[in-house]
């Protein structure tokens, strides 16, 4: 439906005057609402309206001449453009095999894309979702180039799977950089931060789980005006906030001298004072902030003025840091606390000129150890690196950038730009790090999992190290990293982790660092000691006469002592052959050596059969054996004492030298929620881990080691 606003043509006898045009009725844009039950605005009373009415009046009153499009009508053609494409219960996939058709009969300027809420509610992976987002985005680009798209993040939900949403809002916000570097004219939408920078969002703003109520839909609308309006207005570059509009809007928490003035940001206090915030709460937790000064600034006004970094709440009244640039070319970082300055931190000379009216300033963050730096640049040029080795702000898990400006002076900002890629949120330090069991060669570790996102989402990685001395933030990576870390659980969840290799009555020192995608990792956890207990070392040289193996062993015939060595005799070639040591219960780590006779064919016939539930022939466990002619090593079942009757569960890839007669093989067991493990070993170096994650064999409460040789092999 077609919205208008007319303007006075005054004629004269020899000419046009026009009078009072504003430049918005000039065209007519054609807008679609394009998502599920949440465009069209169920949850609350029918006809559903949800934010289309409450947008259709915003954009009226600032004068844009616009078209609401889409095949379904939803509301009071007398009140507003009822028109839009929001399908109730759709997912991303369904929205996907219709829009061609849409597009060709609609064919919309500006989409205002809400998409993803029920793939969750049916258990999509969100790696599917945002495929099936990112085809959306890419059809609507290639109708034309031209279509400019507006990707909301999902507003948040009551229910069990805000987490979820959360995970796949940070996909759509790297969806949304990807696009956007590529050239599309793609703007995000911050609507779960926005609703979100109220702590009493779900009270306040939902009717339900997952669908607003009509002040939830107001401010929905509020955020697609903001962002709408920076849409149509755009002068060649797309941008978080190029002010032009009336009203700063709802996308800020600002001071009320903050205010939009000739479609530039303008703190309005003829007050000489710093004591005025404007915090941009429609993203969290950037790491590039960009602002451009007006051409009507002066240098005065510029050396007043500046970018407001890591704040600590959607508030005018935040807490962060403050950096600008001063006339004497230093850049300086200053701390804020409750929305004022108070107190520099340091200052760097910078190695550029002071700039000018309509030049670019920007700060790119990093945390590191070593404290929280911001690199300055000028019209993309680098000036200076300025840090807080102490991190006295900037700490919290939700953070948020802004503007501050000096009142009384010409320093008005053109624009404002932020990027967050991937994300610059750590995980939470684990603080709970302990030592559940110890053995010989193994400590088992335990602790709660961290988010992704400070405790919210689920990380990526960990990095857990050991050490015979106490490790440090600054000694961390000299440890020793532990074998096949265990891929992290939801947050909350209690972690189990193994970790093997360990010598015998020693000391260690255990830590942990976790990951989220990008990677951004989390602090030093704490750091528990073990001390190993001591070994009960059991072995069998077989320098004995033979043929027999004796009393220690359970084998089948076929197994005799040859020249002080263990042979299987067999001309037999056939895996039918187990022999089992008996002596020791439960061992934690197995090795032999290969005679000095051995052959390649022999070595890839032959290994260790480990977790054997029984000292019989015909025992159940696990076959680990070495195939240096494909550089593999095999995990196989064992059943019945037969390999042949068991299955192949896993296998690596060795990149290391193959063993030859006189190597030792060794293997180090272990078990935790993740499955039964085996750490391989050639002479005491890695060469990888099989596991069984189902642990099929190896859960009985006696469990014995031995070998198993195949037949007519040396």
């Amino acid at each position: 439906m077609k919205r208008s606003f007319f303007t006075t043509i005054k004629v004269l006898t020899a000419a046009f005057i026009f009078l009072g045009w504003n430049s918005l009725t000039l065209a007519q844009y054609k807008i679609m609402p394009l998502g599920d039950s949440i465009t069209r605005g169920m949850g609350g009373d029918e006809p559903y309206t949800g934010y289309r009415d409450d947008l259709d009046n915003l954009l009226s009153n600032e004068g844009v001449n616009f078209d609401f499009v889409g095949s379904q009508t939803d509301g009071d053609p007398g009140v507003f453009d009822v028109d839009h494409e929001g399908h109730g219960g759709w997912r991303a996939d369904q929205i996907l095999d219709s829009l061609d058709s849409w597009l060709d009969t609609y064919n919309p300027q500006f989409v205002l894309l809400h998409i993803g809420t029920n793939d969750i509610s049916d258990d999509q992976s969100n790696e599917s979702t945002i495929n099936e987002i990112e085809s959306i985005v890419d059809k609507i680009y290639n109708k034309n180039n031209d279509n400019k798209i507006l990707l909301c993040s999902l507003i948040p939900r009551k229910d069990s799977k805000d987490g979820i949403t959360t995970e796949l809002n940070e996909l759509i916000k790297d969806l949304y950089y990807q696009k956007r570097d590529l050239g599309y004219k793609i703007y995000y939408v911050g609507q779960n931060e926005v609703f979100k920078a109220n702590d009493n969002w779900a009270t306040d703003y939902m009717i339900d789980d997952v669908h607003p109520n009509d002040t939830g839909y107001n401010v929905m609308a509020q955020v697609y005006f903001d962002v709408l309006m920076s849409a149509i207005n755009e002068s060649g570059q797309v941008v978080s906030d190029n002010f032009n509009r009336s009203q700063l809007g709802i996308t800020w928490a600002a001071d009320p001298e903050y205010q939009i003035v000739a479609n530039e940001l303008s703190n309005t206090s003829t007050t000489s004072s710093w004591e005025f915030l404007a915090t941009y709460i429609a993203q969290t937790n950037p790491n590039e902030v960009t602002i451009r000064w007006s051409t009507n600034a002066d240098t005065t006004g510029i050396n007043e003025g500046g970018i407001a970094l890591m704040l600590d709440a959607p508030s005018a009244d935040a807490s962060g840091y403050l950096i600008f640039k001063t006339l004497d070319g230093k850049e300086g970082l200053w701390r804020i606390v409750n929305g004022e300055p108070a107190g520099e931190i340091t200052d760097e000379d910078g190695l550029l000129p002071f700039p000018s009216p309509g030049d670019v300033y920007k700060v790119v963050l990093s945390t590191d150890a070593d404290g929280h730096h911001f690199d300055c640049y000028i019209n993309g040029e680098f000036d200076a690196r300025l840090t807080d080795p102490d991190k006295e702000q900037g700490n919290g898990p939700r953070l948020y950038a802004g503007i501050m400006l000096k009142g009384g002076l010409n320093n008005n900002v053109d624009y404002f730009d932020v990027r967050s890629d991937g994300d610059a949120t750590p995980p939470d330090k684990v603080v709970d790090l302990s030592v559940e069991a110890v053995t010989a060669s193994s400590v088992t570790l335990g602790w709660t999992a961290p988010g992704d996102d400070g405790s919210t989402g689920r990380a990526s990685s960990y990095d857990i190290r050991y050490s015979t001395s106490p490790i440090t933030e600054a000694n961390f990576t000299d440890a020793t990293e532990a074998i096949g870390e265990p891929f992290p659980s939801a947050p909350g969840t209690l972690e189990s982790f193994v970790v093997t290799g360990l010598e015998a009555s020693t000391t260690y020192y255990f830590a942990l660092k976790t990951a989220d995608e990008v990677p951004n990792w989390s602090e030093l956890s704490n750091v528990p000691q073990a001390t190993t207990i001591a070994a009960t070392e059991i072995t069998d040289d077989f320098n004995r006469p033979g043929p027999e193996l004796g009393p220690d062993w359970v084998a089948d015939p076929e197994y005799q002592i040859v020249s002080n060595e263990l042979a299987n005799t067999s001309t037999v070639e056939d895996w039918d052959f187990l022999a089992v040591y008996k002596v020791r219960k439960n061992p934690s780590e197995v090795s032999f050596r290969w005679g000095n006779e051995a052959n390649e064919d022999g070595i890839e016939q032959g290994g260790l059969a480990l977790m054997l539930d029984d000292t019989s022939t015909t025992a159940n466990g696990y076959l680990v054996w070495m195939r240096p002619k494909v550089n593999r090593i095999s995990l196989f079942t064992i059943i019945n004492g037969e390999a042949e009757q068991g299955e192949l569960l896993d296998y690596l890839e060795y990149t290391l030298s193959d063993p030859v007669a006189g190597d030792t093989f060794k293997v180090v067991l272990s078990s935790d929620a993740t499955g039964h493990h085996f750490d391989c070993y050639v002479n005491d170096q890695f060469y990888g881990r099989v596991s069984d994650p189902d642990k099929l064999q190896g859960n009985a409460e006696a469990l014995y080691a031995g070998v198993m040789l195949h037949g007519n092999r040396a």
